[in-house]
């Protein structure tokens, strides 16, 4: 797919939702930069087909996880569309659980995810203190909780077995996955942790 530069078409999908509610919390921030010149910004000579499109799930009332997951499966069936008309998908949402939907609908073929975050979101409903399902959405996309939810999104499922590499801050996790911190893996997801005093990251290449 590439990086959004080589591409003279950007379609822009707004699920500005917190927690199954629009436009509160953390769901303000896709809001705030349209409304602080995110279209302009985003239009240039080089590309100037930039189309924006709202993804509204029918959820009433809202639900935190049922609500989440339709917007997963909104998300997935337009950044599907994106990338089938060449368009590079650019999604801006509240939680970070949309991720699922996102990397469900670019596919697994040729891509990789660079996960940069202050938290894991690799908590389960196991290990969650509070309850919060946006601290989960990297344990969702690898298939490690809230599977029988996650399958509802279609093609979710093919990133189950893939190798991962995360960089990031938190207590340590070897390669084996063997649990040193409340979210490590079990060493069938093959998560390669990578940070300082971690291992390298391009170890992760070696499975």
């Amino acid at each position: 797919m590439g990086g959004m530069g080589g591409h003279v078409a950007v379609r822009t999908v707004f699920a500005p939702y917190d927690s199954g509610h629009r436009g509160v919390r953390m769901g303000a921030g896709p809001g705030h930069l349209w409304d602080n010149g995110l279209p302009e910004l985003l239009r240039s000579e080089s590309r100037p087909l930039v189309t924006f499109v709202d993804v509204v799930p029918e959820s009433d009332p809202p639900a935190e996880v049922a609500t989440a997951f339709e917007l997963d499966r909104l998300v997935a069936g337009q950044v599907r569309e994106a990338v089938s008309a060449g368009e590079f998908p650019l999604v801006l949402s509240g939680n970070c659980n949309t991720s699922v939907g996102t990397i469900a609908g670019a596919g697994p073929e040729g891509l990789g995810v660079v996960w940069f975050d202050a938290h894991a979101d690799f908590e389960t409903p196991e290990t969650t203190t509070t309850g919060f399902t946006d601290g989960m959405g990297l344990a969702i996309v690898v298939g490690h909780c809230w599977k029988t939810m996650a399958e509802g999104v279609p093609a979710s499922s093919r990133w189950w077995r893939r190798t991962w590499c995360w960089r990031g801050r938190g207590k340590r996790a070897p390669l084996n996955g063997n649990a040193s911190h409340p979210q490590a893996p079990p060493s069938s997801t093959r998560i390669a942790y990578a940070g300082r005093g971690w291992a390298p990251l391009e170890r992760c290449s070696k499975g």
